[in-house]
């Protein structure tokens, strides 16, 4: 995959310097362009951000959208949650977000993972399943 091209990645974590590790580590094939940090800013951003809605300021700045001009900013193509997030606020967000084709959703378990949580364990096993997604 071409760097010049990163694939555009919203991600929901619970804790900002894993979050800003994982875009780190993500890159340059993947560009984590919006994260959110609480369910209250997920409920309210997932829906319009992954709807193509880009204007509103995101509630937490790790996102690469945050330093963009709202006409460069970029819609993601997939949703990455991290292992402090229940399967039941995915579904909920899921259910909020609506019927997006070709969306992508990859949900961390901590079970997953090869050794503690952080940025050395999340991001190949977030890496494995973007390319298992054809990502």
């Amino acid at each position: 995959m071409s760097s010049s091209c990163p694939i555009p990645v919203l991600s929901y974590g619970r804790h900002a310097s894993t979050a800003a590790g994982v875009k780190e580590g993500l890159a340059p094939e993947y560009d984590v362009v919006h994260f959110c940090l609480t369910e209250d800013a997920a409920k309210a951003e997932f829906p319009r951000v992954l709807s193509g809605d880009l204007d509103g300021e995101p509630a937490c700045d790790i996102g690469s959208n945050a330093g963009r001009k709202v006409e460069d900013r970029l819609v993601p193509k997939t949703v990455l949650c991290g292992g402090g997030i229940s399967l039941e606020e995915v579904d909920e967000l899921k259910s909020l977000v609506g019927d997006k084709p070709g969306l992508v959703w990859i949900k961390l378990n901590p079970e997953d993972l090869d050794g503690p949580p952080g940025p050395a364990t999340i991001v190949p096993f977030m890496k494995r399943k973007l390319q298992a997604a054809g990502l």
